[in-house]
């Protein structure tokens, strides 16, 4: 490692006090990693439910609910060419 090498901060988020980590908090931070904690309940937060909510709301069409088998397809493609053909756009 070079004296040019800087390394990576890290940011990850918990949605309840973790208490365990407490005690590492300041080390990890040392070493750029930063725990932030969220509300207990704050689905706007949760980013599987912003997406959820576009593919149930705005991308799956209703043929997909005839079965099982079509809407686990329907999904997977959405899944699949999220971020290329499915894209969440808020504005």
């Amino acid at each position: 490692m070079t004296s040019s090498h800087q390394a990576q901060s890290f940011v990850s988020q918990c949605w309840e006090s973790s208490q365990p980590a407490a005690p590492l908090r300041d080390e990890w931070a040392q070493q750029g990693i930063y725990l932030f904690e969220l509300p207990t309940y704050s689905p706007e937060l949760n980013l599987i439910k912003i997406v959820w909510r576009f593919m149930k709301y705005k991308w799956i069409e209703l043929d997909a609910y005839e079965s099982w088998k079509s809407l686990v397809n329907r999904v997977e493609e959405m899944l699949i060419g999220f971020g290329d053909k499915f894209v969440i756009n808020f504005a």
